[in-house]
């Protein structure tokens, strides 16, 4: 834009438009120089700002780390994010997930949910991950490692290795019957086992 341009951001969607959009009168901001840029998504953090989001202590605790972690997101330019939990116990999902719903808070950025990170990881590309907890799918259950419907209602992604046992099947039911998102990694799928987890809704 040219110096000494304008724009208008409206109130109900956030969007950048032409014109206002409403009839209200708009509240007018110099933006001296600065530069207005939409907010990063940021879809993958383990936590930050001294946050790990596998740690649980109790759920008021917990509630206070994520706001903690919403505030400092939102100084790095951060106006969304997925808490994302590694692969850990089923005890750790029981205990996490169902702080993970989605919320606002004041002055920070919005938590969308989680993102699940395994367990149906290869452990030979297991990274950081505890590979003693991975699964195959064909022997596990959505239900019997994340929890009730609660938990699974909080979960917006999920990690899966594709060429694990039962992985075109579990990104199938993931998807369709659980409207996740899920992304292929920690793998050492050949191309047609990533084609395969590519045609199961991945």
């Amino acid at each position: 834009m040219d110096e000494g341009s304008r724009l208008f951001v409206d109130r109900d969607t956030g969007r950048i438009v032409d014109e206002p959009l409403s009839t209200i009168p708009y509240e007018v901001r110099d933006l001296k120089g600065l530069i207005l840029a939409p907010a990063f998504l940021e879809l993958q953090t383990n936590g930050c700002a001294g946050v790990h989001f596998t740690v649980f202590e109790d759920a008021s605790t917990y509630h206070e780390n994520l706001r903690m972690v919403s505030k400092y997101l939102a100084t790095t330019g951060v106006g969304a994010f997925l808490a994302t939990i590694p692969t850990v116990s089923s005890d750790v999902f029981s205990k996490v997930l169902p702080q993970l719903s989605p919320q606002s808070f004041s002055g920070g950025a919005h938590l969308l949910g989680a993102h699940c990170e395994g367990p149906w990881l290869n452990p030979l590309k297991k990274g950081a991950h505890d590979a003693s907890l991975m699964k195959i799918p064909v022997h596990t259950s959505v239900v019997g490692v994340y929890g009730n419907s609660a938990n699974l209602q909080n979960i917006k992604m999920v990690t899966i290795a594709p060429e694990l046992e039962g992985s075109s099947p579990l990104i199938n039911d993931l998807v369709k019957s659980h409207d996740m998102v899920v992304s292929l990694g920690h793998s050492a799928a050949d191309y047609d086992a990533g084609i395969a987890g590519l045609k199961a809704g991945a």
